[in-house]
Order: C-alpha cells, then sequence, then structure tokens
C-alpha cells in the first residue's frame, strides 16, 4: 500500500471551499493483464474478506479498463478470498440458459453468454476483456474450485427471453396441468413490455395493468406448485434441467412483474433491482445451496452494486439485514468508451467521450495525481472531508448528485483515463 500526501490543498466541492492537509492510502493498479497475477490486489482481497457480498460497480459500460480491472478483482477474490458465485448483470433466464448449456459441454462458457440460447449484454458477451473471466471460469475444474457465473436480473430482454422463454414456460405448465388460457395474454403482452425496440406499439398502462394481474394469478399458481415439487442437489456432472420446476419460473413470474413496473414508471430501478435482489438470494440459497462460507460478487453498473436508494446492494440491506456487504464504487475523470452498440465493428470507431466535470470527487482524485487504484475507506489512518463529507460525484450519467463517499461505497476504482473497450 501506498500514500500520496498532499499538503494544503484547496478542495472546491458542493458550495464551500476548503483547505485540508491529505494522506491518502492507496494500492496502485499495476497491469490490467488478465495474467498478471494478484500481487497489487493484495489489500483489495484483505479489505472484502469476511463480506457475504461484495458489490463491483463501473460508471458507464463499455470502459476496457473498468472491464479489465474488475475481472481480475474477480480472479484474486476466487484465488485467494472465498469466492465462488458471481452474480451478473444480465436476465435471470439468459444466466441459467448460459449455466446449463456450459454444464452440458453444449457449449464453452464465452459461447453460451453470447447465444443464441442466451444473451448477456453485448457489451460483455463481445469484449475482449472479459472473455479472459468466462474463459478463467471455463476452465476451473466444475466440481472441485467452483466458481459460479450466473446472470440475475430482473430485466429479461434478450431475444431468446422475449421468444422462446415464453415457449418453455408454456410447456411446463401444459405438463404440469396449469395451463390457463389467461397465459396467452401474458405471452403476448410481455415482449412489449421486455423489448420494446421490437414491438410495432407502445406499452400502455392498460397493458401494465392487465399483465401484472394476469402475473400475479400465475405467481400464486407457481408458489403452491413449487412447494409439491423436490428438486435434486445441485450437481454440476449430472445437471438439473432448470426449465422443469416451477420453483425457476416463479422467479421468472416475480420478475415480469417487477419488470412491467419499472418500464410503466419511467425505467425506476427499485421495481427491478428490488427483485434482483431475491434472484441472487434465490440462486445463492435455494437453487445452488452454496456454503455460508462462500462470497458473492455483483458485477453491475454503480447505480445497481452501490447502495444507493432503490439498487440492488439497498434491497439486501434491506431484505436481507443478517447478510453483509462491502461495495467497490468505480469512479473515472476522462477518457473515452467504446461505442454502445451491438455491433462490435463499430466500438473502435465510433467511441464516445466520458468526463467528469469539476468540483467531483473524481476530479480531486485526478488533481491528487492517483493513478489506476483501489482505495479503501476503511484502511485510511486520518479521516478526510474527501470522503467524509457530502461531495458531488460522477458515478453515473444525468444529474450530479451530491452524496457523502463513505455512505454508499466502502472503497474506490479509481480510474483517472479510461480506453475504450475492445471487441474480441
Amino acid at each position: 500500500m501506498k500514500k500520496l500526501s498532499l499538503i494544503g490543498l484547496t478542495l472546491l466541492m458542493g458550495c464551500n471551499s476548503d483547505t485540508e492537509n491529505i494522506t491518502i492510502e492507496h494500492s496502485p493498479l499495476e497491469s490490467t493483464s488478465f495474467i498478471y497475477g494478484n500481487s497489487d490486489l493484495r489489500q483489495f482481497v484483505s479489505a472484502t474478506a469476511g463480506y457475504d457480498f461484495i458489490g463491483l460497480g463501473e460508471a458507464s459500460h463499455q470502459g476496457s479498463k473498468a472491464y479489465s480491472y474488475r475481472a481480475r478483482m474477480l480472479k484474486a477474490l476466487h484465488e485467494e478470498g472465498n469466492l465462488d458465485f458471481i452474480a451478473f448483470e444480465a436476465g435471470l433466464y439468459d444466466g441459467l440458459a448460459a449455466w446449463q448449456n456450459y454444464l452440458t459441454d453444449e457449449q464453452n462458457l464465452l459461447d453460451a453468454v453470447t447465444g443464441p440460447d442466451a444473451n448477456y449484454m453485448f457489451g460483455h458477451r463481445y469484449s475482449a476483456e472479459l472473455a479472459h473471466l468466462f474463459n478463467y471460469v471455463d476452465q476451473l475444474p466444475k466440481d472441485t474450485t467452483p466458481l459460479l457465473l450466473i446472470g440475475y436480473d430482473a430485466r429479461i430482454n434478450s431475444d431468446p427471453g422475449c421468444s422462446v422463454m415464453f415457449d418453455e414456460l408454456e410447456n411446463y405448465l401444459v405438463s404440469q396441468s396449469l395451463y390457463q388460457e389467461s397465459f396467452a395474454t401474458i405471452k403476448s403482452l410481455s415482449p412489449i413490455m421486455m423489448c420494446p425496440w421490437y414491438a410495432d406499439r407502445d406499452f400502455t398502462v392498460t397493458d401494465h395493468h392487465q399483465l401484472t394481474s394476469l402475473l400475479s394469478e400465475l405467481i400464486s399458481t407457481l408458489t403452491t406448485q413449487k412447494e409439491l415439487e423436490m428438486i435434486p442437489d445441485y450437481d454440476p456432472t449430472s445437471p438439473r434441467e432448470f426449465r422443469n420446476y416451477a420453483s425457476f419460473w416463479l422467479q421468472v413470474a416475480k420478475s415480469l412483474s417487477a419488470h412491467s413496473y419499472f418500464q410503466i414508471n419511467g425505467l425506476e430501478d427499485a421495481f427491478t433491482d428490488n427483485q434482483s435482489a431475491e434472484n441472487i438470494r434465490w440462486l445463492r440459497e435455494e437453487w445452488f445451496n452454496l456454503p455460508d462460507s462462500g462470497q458473492t460478487a455483483i458485477w453491475a453498473h454503480n447505480i445497481h452494486a452501490i447502495p444507493i436508494h432503490g439498487s440492488v446492494t439497498d434491497a439486501i440491506h434491506k431484505r436481507y439485514p443478517d447478510k453483509s456487504t462491502y461495495n467497490v464504487i468505480q469512479l473515472t475523470y476522462r477518457g473515452r468508451l467504446a461505442a454502445y452498440t451491438p455491433d462490435s465493428s463499430q466500438w473502435a470507431i465510433n467511441t464516445v467521450p466520458y468526463y467528469s466535470e469539476a468540483r467531483t470527487v473524481n476530479h480531486s482524485l485526478f488533481s491528487l495525481g492517483f493513478p489506476d487504484t483501489f482505495i479503501d475507506f476503511k484502511s485510511q489512518s486520518t479521516s478526510t472531508a474527501l470522503f467524509n463529507q457530502p461531495q458531488t460525484i460522477r458515478f453515473a450519467g444525468g444529474s450530479l448528485p451530491v452524496y457523502t463517499p463513505t455512505s454508499i461505497a466502502d472503497g474506490i476504482l479509481f480510474i483517472p483515463r479510461e480506453v475504450p473497450a475492445v471487441a474480441r
């Protein structure tokens, strides 16, 4: 660990100017290479030891360094910590569909998250940086040193999620003599809500009320059916077919309802993130029944991974107060990002700028001369207003919020200058 000290730095944060002697302990990150080793990540592993959940945020999708460092962090947590489950920002259906293809050797994990049976977000499935992480998990022994990487998101908006998933749910309901004619309405309305870019009309308030009412009935039916079914223990050498169980389809039905509320309320994340928190708990404790000693890392955008109001981590705090979380907020000052398009041939051609305003924590860290580094708040020997008083922080798009950094994170992954993600 290193210390960076500046005497008499003038901080211009918010509406006030303060002069403060600052000494900040931090751990510089020495390489973006996935195979570099873990020597520069020991402080990160130590800081997160003993926590049930570790949120790893990113300020914006499509940044190469943010992808690379967080992938290395996960590898270090698995090799030197107790990480056994990566909850990835991808649809719940896609998460289990990809994992099933991986377990049955139908596809390697990288191909499985790409398609056609599952689609993780294009920025993740097509990036060269994350290919290293997917391949790392793929090459681990499935039964001796397992590391699960599964999508958890209640926002199921992939191509298979908006199409074949409903055929499979219908097949399950028919096989269990649970099918009702009203399911046809669920099947027709849901894709308009989930994947509006394919729909020829808008999803309306009337649609929302009708859909959520029918989903409520389906949730009740699946809740009863779940109690009647016995699910074999998870055995990676003899995979269960997740599509054959009410327990899975119940989580999907709940996710569809949450997604409808998200969509009709102007993309309000609190609805889907609350359900996503339950999906993560279900995956870990019910479907995979992983040991209490293991850790779950949540790979997501900052707005989901740190405990701001309505985020996944905020929902975990409220719904499961016995669980502990360590939250890493990723901050960038300036740089460029790969184009936000599934056409990865355009990523390097149409890069987009990323910047943080003056008088932000981002700008202060840059002005202090910090390199790419990890800062653990609890390791600081002295208190600093930079972290312990309200500041403006650029951690996502949109309006510039004011937070006390220590109230929304336990540490910072700081990248002064980002570079575009590279297509594989």
